[in-house]
């Protein structure tokens, strides 16, 4: 069965992202985990194996989600020889034909999520299901809040108090029918998040919560769990500002001791080489609070292509390698550098250079450069709740929460001054987990891009707070088939 359209976009599935042509819709191409919202789903069963077609969205999904943000900007550049992968990207000359990101793959998850959610909400599986019902649930609402968040941090405004009731954000999907959506506003889009997360934590008239998700995910960390949503809050607020509700969520995953930070170089390396399911010399498996998982036989996105398009066995062919600005910052103590660089690495014509490699390829699964991405990890949440402490004055515990990692680490700290130093920890823990676009939008500070000679494209770039590709734009796709959707300022439609 083919889909009608919704949204006619980029459909990002098994890699970073596949360019379609105008004419093509997303839900015309169904991957085989689709759920269409005429499909049967009459038993527990059916849902719930209609459940991890939701997962295998955020997989496919994971390498958009974690190259290009980081790419994008100061730690990273394309050395002589590349494939021009990224290429208009890097030079920070994109444009509506160019940046697909995850406008389709956010936009395929909503509606698989909320076909399935409208047909539990007709109340057809019976209560003798229920605590499996409500996992689907809660999944499945979780999976839809935490898409059209994607969507709203990357195509809108960064959260405004003062402007949100006015200023464009993204369309709102509730179920799959046929129309021209038109941009709900940024308020409108958080409203929305909030409203589907309010419905997990499922309050109880009398004030106590009857959450719908298990507070530890009960497949380990590749399923969802009230952690993550606490994870996701804390990630929300602090896009939005909200420091005080930063803190209370970071610290409902950091104080609950189900998640640790891994301190010694061996349970680090098999957080990154073996994704923390074992294999090396060590366990990191106590970091990671939610994974796109992948297998043998499901593949996933080779995110480590864009730094390492080598064979196995062969040396390593960057096309992206490490800025010097960056490399600078770590102390070769730094249990980090070990695991998330590869040094003097000879490439074809750029000379040696520092490569990264904390997406290597994963022994157990043997696919080139594939690796799980692990899009939530504890050490984000101190580093959140370090950097919401520090905007509300409260500099012992921020200095605490940065020592957390600083100590984990074996690292010292980077800067002058707190609010610095946890800015550049945060750049330094979080290097291509595809954090570094949006920090640097939030904080208003543009970048320069510090190179060397091996560099080819997009070389010592500096790129204004002001620069207008901070927002990034509605494919040109989307643009051609969807009279109603208004193109972001700066670009043609």
């Amino acid at each position: 069965m083919k889909f009608r359209k919704i949204l006619s976009i980029l459909l990002i599935i098994s890699v970073a992202f596949v360019p379609l042509s105008c004419n093509d819709s997303f839900l015309e191409l169904q991957p085989a985990t689709s759920i269409s919202k005429d499909m049967a789903l009459v038993t527990i069963d059916d849902v719930e194996t209609a459940m991890y077609g939701v997962y295998d969205g955020w997989r496919g999904m994971s390498g958009a989600l974690i190259i290009i943000p980081d790419i994008i900007c100061d730690d990273f550049f394309p050395v002589i020889g590349y494939t021009n992968a990224y290429g208009q990207i890097i030079a920070w000359d994109y444009g509506a034909d160019d940046m697909g990101y995850v406008f389709g793959g956010a936009y395929n998850n909503i509606v698989q999520a909320s076909n399935i959610i409208n047909k539990l909400d007709e109340g057809l599986i019976s209560d003798e299901y229920k605590d499996r019902k409500n996992v689907v649930l809660g999944t499945c609402l979780l999976s839809r809040a935490m898409s059209h968040f994607e969507l709203v941090r990357a195509y809108s405004k960064r959260y405004d108090k003062a402007t949100a009731a006015s200023d464009l954000g993204v369309p709102i999907v509730r179920e799959q029918t046929i129309t021209f959506p038109t941009r709900n506003t940024v308020q409108e889009v958080y409203d929305f998040i909030f409203e589907d997360i309010d419905r997990v934590i499922n309050k109880e008239e009398d004030g106590s919560e009857s959450n719908l998700l298990p507070s530890i995910a009960n497949n380990g960390n590749t399923e969802f769990s009230m952690n993550l949503l606490y994870a996701f809050l804390s990630r929300v607020y602090l896009e939005m500002g909200d420091y005080q509700n930063v803190i209370k969520y970071s610290s409902l995953v950091i104080d609950g001791g189900s998640y640790n930070l891994v301190d010694n170089k061996y349970d680090l390396e098999d957080l990154w080489e073996y994704d923390g399911e074992g294999g090396g010399k060590g366990d990191g498996s106590s970091e990671i609070i939610f994974k796109a998982a992948i297998t043998i036989t499901n593949g996933g996105p080779a995110i480590g292509a864009t730094w390492n398009t080598g064979q196995i066995g062969n040396d390593p062919r960057p096309d992206y390698v490490a800025s010097p600005a960056l490399l600078d910052m770590y102390d070769k103590k730094d249990y980090r550098y070990d695991a998330y660089f590869m040094d003097n690495v000879t490439t074809p014509r750029a000379g040696r250079q520092t490569i990264l490699n904390k997406y290597p390829t994963n022994p157990n699964l043997n696919i080139l450069n594939v690796n799980q991405a692990k899009l939530y990890r504890i050490a984000e949440q101190y580093l959140n709740r370090a950097e919401a402490y520090e905007a509300l004055g409260n500099t012992a515990s921020a200095q605490a929460d940065l020592d957390a990692i600083l100590s984990a680490r074996n690292a010292t700290a980077y800067g002058t001054g707190l609010k610095e130093q946890i800015r550049n920890e945060r750049r330094k823990e979080l290097v291509a987990e595809g954090f570094r676009f949006f920090d640097l939008r939030r904080w208003g500070t543009g970048f320069t891009r510090v190179t060397n000679e091996g560099c080819i494209k997009g070389c010592n770039l500096e790129v204004r707070a002001s620069d207008h590709r901070w927002l990034m734009p509605i494919p040109v796709s989307e643009m051609t088939s969807n009279e109603n959707m208004v193109q972001n300022p700066g670009y043609v439609k």
